[in-house]
């Protein structure tokens, strides 16, 4: 996806700022780890736990599916996240930047409020539920991709793309399948909701 970007703005036209790419990581290694680090820190406070706009979309595999809403929801543990890469490339006219930041965080969990509607087992066993959740992410990497342009107009950003990934999720559901509780978690997991 970046390489296509890249080639796409200019491809060997282009130049890799490192110094530019230095001096942020000097910046986050230095400094804004050290206020993720420091539990008064107005930067943590800011961002761990990271509030989250509200969710709503649609899951459907070949066993399950549900109108999924989240709210009140939060990420935890923002503070263990390590800058694990950094790619900046502009043109010599500086009109045209591209930026990928990789970060990666060992142990994140996400908590908040549910509700599933129009939720069915095998699509036609109602399985809704609503309630706390707590949903644990393990090895997780984020990927920021930005191009920016500057024109007449002013600065303009073209492209933002956040991608994330993990290699291990795992739910916890309160009121999920009202009786069930940790089968209904266990069934969960294992029906693929998880991944």
């Amino acid at each position: 996806m970046f390489k296509s970007l890249l080639e796409k703005e200019g491809g060997s036209s282009l130049i890799r700022d490192r110094l530019a790419e230095n001096t942020v990581r000097k910046i986050f290694n230095e400094s804004i780890r050290r206020h993720l680090e420091t539990s008064l820190s107005p930067l943590r406070t800011a961002l761990d736990p990271l509030k989250l706009f509200p969710l709503e979309f649609q899951f459907q595999n070949d066993l399950y599916s549900a109108n999924v809403e989240a709210c009140n929801a939060y990420v935890h543990n923002v503070k263990q996240a390590v800058l694990e890469d950094m790619y900046l490339a502009r043109d010599t006219s500086l009109n045209i930047s591209l930026l990928r930041v990789q970060f990666k965080v060992p142990v994140t969990w996400m908590s908040g409020y549910y509700k599933l509607r129009k939720a069915y087992l095998f699509t036609f066993i109602p399985a809704g539920g609503s309630g706390d959740f707590n949903v644990d992410l393990r090895d997780v990497r984020v990927s920021l991709t930005v191009v920016l342009r500057n024109t007449e107009a002013g600065l303009i950003m073209e492209h933002f793309k956040v991608d994330i990934g993990w290699q291990t999720i795992r739910f916890k559901f309160d009121g999920l399948w009202k009786g069930f509780g940790e089968i209904a978690d266990k069934v969960m997991n294992q029906l693929g909701v998880a991944g």
